[in-house]
């Protein structure tokens, strides 16, 4: 039978309604929104119906077939919209586009099939961030309208959906601004925010007037905040808010305080007091967040995005007036928040929805909720917190550029005045002047290395090793001297070997450098008075060979070495015995770590208890660095056997130890800063137990103390830095204060831009970048306004990805790392193979970490 011409087209939507009758698919997104869904297996025996009507030849043979199509096409997108199966979103494209391309232009139904397919690509490119998508849509939807005429048809369900789409394409511009370089288009919210205004003028009924006026509001707000980013006059962002929040009160009186207009209230009020400070705005946006959540049960799907704004706005407030209850309220609706289950809505993303459910971090039912003790309850180390203060202050205004400068002008004058003697051949000693040049020589580079860790230039070191060569070539047996010959070359050579390492063929570097100390213990017999200290020397060449190399013999040895050296120098100075003491320590606190052995970490910590009472009566920066060495050992133990005893006096110790240099800062800045950053890291430990956030605050605080007394680019202050981030993502991730994750992402950010070019392929750039990807990720699946952004995600996956490459990085590491940009790939499902690459190269990393496990296994038979 041949279909009847279509009616007057007054609305597209009604079009096709009328066309077969189906009033239940018109405007998906309008009923979606006010609360009506389908029933999901009346909607499932729709679809049923239309596949079987597809299947019938005779049926097949007339022109209702491409009513079918489109009756398929939109059940299969309400289904995505309320169920978000993707295979459902791409047929319904794949339906419609069929459908359009089958009906000329001249066919009266050709503007609906067009509207059809401009809605469902929207759709999709909100899902995915697809870029042909998005401009497709944005075509598709402008050609509809542009085709009404002069705007006196419009149909203000057809203008939303465009602006949507413009909306969309705004979204993605500015996660490529970032990633690619694309133009961020501020063009598309003007049009967006116009097109809203014509919808709003066209409405006619309540429902519909609600919907335009939260609409345009929310464009208005993302206008105000495009206007922030592109430097704009504030008073104009104001205007935009101002004009929003306006429409909002509107529709909160014509839709009786409905929860979702109640929240867009509140969120632009939240908006406007962050321009204008007006506490006003923030006491009344909290109260709507309160008073939307009086109408949500558990388990509605917006429940977590509203509990989230709430959570920001009541830190806003505690920033502000530093009123306690705010901060508790926060931490504790957070914790509400993460133990909700991820829930999906039709305004999130695929890549939103997918991720969720899997990485939200999930805390338990019986987690304690984390809480900020009175000053009463506070333990000693917060406590402690002013005295820390004042002695990291002191320590930062004791540095002197000008005493080091004047140092490297010294070593300047001698290293030329002692070349000048060589060169003239004025030496009586010349091995002993080669010698002596090379100390300078080595100073210099020490200096130098101090001040920039990563920006350094290895000619220093390198002239020195060759000085040194030199001036043993000259010494040959039977030369009293050629011990300290072979000792200085084998040190020198230490030190560009620990520069060096994670480049390719630097090992052998490291086995000259033990050979050397063989050699040179060989000359120097058990009466000798350097034994001691050559014995050491060599125990910690194979010590750091076994953690580069992975051989448990040469630990070993490397114990046997410290406890010769030990009974050497029993009878030596006190300085001898406890660098011997606490060398024996490190070593068998390794080997305890390694294998798990309780009895290898208690004689460690004796060792290193008898080292620090060694100490007592000597300088402060000796009993510094045995109770760095020792709270570390102690924290050590606490990560294998949880005693608490162990984790509170390791923080005694470092109070302790802080407090003995209280009066030598000027020398012992480093030191400090180390203990300062230990103290930090055991105090982050400690808030896994406690729960109390002032734990975590200090660890916060004593690592920012830290960074300012350790030199620039050093290895140990981009240690502290990746510390800090993480302590940062710790208290986001607890109390769902935004500024803290976005803070964390700053000191990533800051850190990897530290490490420059050169160590774009060294893994000491992967505990920075898994950090930073870790963060990105919890930003991104943040429940409210600033979550669901692409740019996070495409900010993760870049440095998901950079780890899984780094041929450096220990085979472990790059496989989770390419497990995560593999989920993150599935995710975003771009349409382009990007997830097949992402487990494909997972796949590729699993042959290297079976033979890494097989070789484990040969290892642990030493």
């Amino acid at each position: 039978m041949t279909p009847q011409p279509p009616p007057k087209l007054t609305s597209t939507f009604d079009y096709l309604a009328q066309t077969r009758g189906h009033q239940s698919l018109i405007s998906t997104r309008f009923i979606l929104q006010t609360k009506q869904p389908f029933d999901e297996a009346d909607l499932d025996d729709k679809i049923l119906l239309y596949r079987v009507g597809l299947s019938d030849t005779d049926q097949a043979k007339t022109c209702t077939l491409g009513n079918v199509f489109v009756d398929l096409a939109l059940a299969l997108h309400i289904r995505f919209l309320q169920a978000g199966i993707m295979e459902d979103l791409d047929e319904a494209v794949s339906l419609a586009r069929e459908v359009l391309l089958a009906h000329p232009t001249d066919h009266p139904g050709h503007l609906a099939f067009t509207i059809n397919l401009g809605i469902i690509l929207s759709t999709r490119s909100h899902q995915t961030g697809r870029s042909p998508d998005i401009m497709e849509a944005v075509s598709l939807l402008w050609q509809a309208v542009n085709s009404m005429g002069d705007g006196s048809d419009d149909d203000p369900l057809l203008l939303h959906e465009l602006a949507f789409a413009l909306r969309n394409r705004l979204k993605w511009r500015a996660a490529m601004w970032d990633v690619q370089g694309v133009p961020a288009g501020g063009e598309d919210i003007s049009d967006a925010v116009s097109l809203h205004r014509r919808a709003l003028n066209h409405t006619t009924t309540p429902a519909h007037r609600i919907l335009s006026l939260n609409y345009l509001a929310l464009a208005l707000r993302t206008q105000a905040l495009t206007h922030e980013h592109n430097n704009n006059a504030q008073q104009s962002s104001l205007a935009l808010i101002d004009e929003a929040v306006a429409l909002l009160r509107e529709s909160v009186t014509i839709s009786c305080a409905a929860p979702f207009t109640l929240r867009e209230l509140a969120t632009s009020l939240d908006a406007r007091f962050s321009q204008t400070h007006a506490l006003g705005d923030l006491n009344e946006a909290i109260s709507l967040h309160r008073l939307s959540l009086d109408h949500l049960d558990e388990k509605h799907p917006r429940l977590s995005a509203i509990l989230t704004s709430l959570v920001a706005a009541l830190h806003r407030r505690y920033a502000e007036t530093q009123d306690r209850q705010d901060f508790i309220d926060a931490v504790s609706l957070h914790h509400r928040v993460r133990l909700l289950h991820p829930k999906r809505h039709a305004g999130s993303s695929y890549a939103f929805a997918v991720l969720g459910p899997v990485l939200c971090p999930k805390i338990r039912q019986n987690t304690p909720i984390p809480h900020l003790p009175d000053t009463q309850s506070r333990g000693p180390i917060v406590s402690a917190l002013p005295e820390l203060r004042v002695l990291a202050e002191a320590a930062s205004a004791s540095e002197s550029d000008d005493e080091e400068d004047s140092g490297r002008a010294e070593l300047d004058h001698k290293i030329s005045v002692l070349r000048k003697r060589i060169s003239l051949n004025k030496t009586g000693d010349r091995a002993a002047t080669l010698t002596e040049l090379a100390i300078a020589v080595q100073a210099r580079f020490t200096m130098q290395q101090e001040r920039d860790f990563l920006d350094w230039d290895d000619s220093g070191i390198t002239e020195a090793i060759s000085l040194y060569e030199k001036a043993l070539k000259l010494r040959a047996p039977p030369h009293p001297e050629r011990a300290s010959s072979l000792g200085n070359l084998a040190l020198a050579k230490y030190v560009l070997y620990m520069q060096t390492n994670d480049m390719p063929d630097t090992s052998s570097l490291l086995d000259q450098v033990i050979s050397l100390l063989r050699s040179a213990l060989d000359l120097r017999p058990p009466t000798h008075p350097e034994r001691s200290s050559t014995l050491n020397h060599l125990a910690v060449a194979l010590h750091t060979r076994h953690e580069h190399a992975g051989r448990l013999v040469d630990l070993n040895e490397s114990i046997l070495l410290h406890r010769e050296a030990l009974v050497c120098c029993s009878e030596t100075t006190t300085n001898d015995r406890a660098t011997s003491l606490i060398g024996l320590a490190v070593a068998l606190q390794a080997r305890s770590e390694q294998l798990r052995q309780a009895s290898s970490m208690d004689e460690a910590i004796n060792l290193l208890e008898e080292a620090l009472a060694l100490h007592e009566v000597g300088s402060s920066r000796d009993h510094g660095y045995a109770s760095l060495k020792l709270a570390l050992a102690l924290q050590s133990r606490y990560q294998q056997n949880g005693r608490l005893p162990d984790l509170r006096r390791a923080t005694e110790v470092y109070h302790v130890g802080l407090s003995n240099l209280q009066h030598d800062q000027s020398s012992n800045s480093h030191l400090i800063g180390l203990m300062l950053s230990g103290l930090a890291t055991a105090l982050r430990t400690l808030f896994g137990i406690t729960h109390a956030i002032t734990d975590l605050e200090m660890a916060i605080e004593l690592h920012s103390k830290a960074l300012e007394l350790l030199p620039e680019n050093h290895h140990d202050t981009i240690l502290c830095l990746n510390r800090l981030a993480d302590a940062q993502y710790t208290m986001a991730e607890t109390t769902g204060r935004a500024d803290d994750l976005n803070e964390a992402i700053s000191l990533c950010t800051d850190a990897l831009r530290q490490f420059g070019r050169d160590n774009s392929d060294s893994a000491i750039r992967c505990p920075t970048l898994e950090i930073l990807g870790r963060a990105f990720l919890l930003r991104f699946l943040r429940a409210d306004e600033l979550g669901d952004d692409w740019k996070d995600l495409f900010g993760a996956g870049k440095a998901f990805q950079e780890i899984a490459a780094c041929p450096s990085a220990p085979l472990s590491q790059r496989f989770s790392a390419a497990r995560m940009c593999a989920r993150i790939s599935d995710a975003r499902d771009d349409g382009h193979g990007l997830a097949l690459r992402g487990y494909s190269a997972t796949v590729d990393l699993l042959p290297l970490l079976a033979g890494v496990a097989t070789d484990l296994e040969t290892r642990s038979g030493y």
